[in-house]
């Protein structure tokens, strides 16, 4: 019972939370754990010229929470290049894979909502099979 309670009382916090702040404000509360996270890894190098940088070794993160809402984190800051950066990475991608199985790059790229960013896995794939 007394999770249920916190998990109550975390979703009524952040509630009032998101209605008290503005975006611009949001934006920036999202982005101060994505930053201290980000200091305690090493600098990353894309894998190729043309790759988006992904600035931060995010990959070698361990933690299950972290890995399976990171994207989420990220967006929530407003860094949606930042994000594709990550969920577009083989080495992420890869980590993903090993931590929850083939599902798992989807769920990230299917996050990502971009023009930029046209996913390879629309109609086809059972993943996203009619979600667009």
């Amino acid at each position: 019972m007394s999770r249920l309670l916190y998990a109550i009382e975390r979703r009524v916090i952040r509630d009032c939370l998101r209605s008290d702040l503005g975006p611009v404000d949001l934006a920036r509360l999202n982005g101060l754990p994505i930053d201290a996270i980000a200091a305690t890894l090493p600098p990353a190098q894309p894998l190729a010229p043309t790759a988006p940088n992904p600035e931060r070794a995010r990959w070698q993160l361990r933690d299950g929470y972290l890995l399976d809402h990171l994207i989420d984190h990220v967006l929530a800051a407003e860094r949606t290049a930042s994000a594709e950066a990550v969920a577009d990475d083989l080495r992420w991608v890869e980590t993903r894979l090993a931590q929850r199985g083939p599902t798992a790059p989807w769920t990230d790229l299917i996050r990502i909502d971009t023009s930029a960013s046209p996913h390879i896995c629309t109609k086809g794939c059972p993943v996203t099979a009619g979600r667009r």
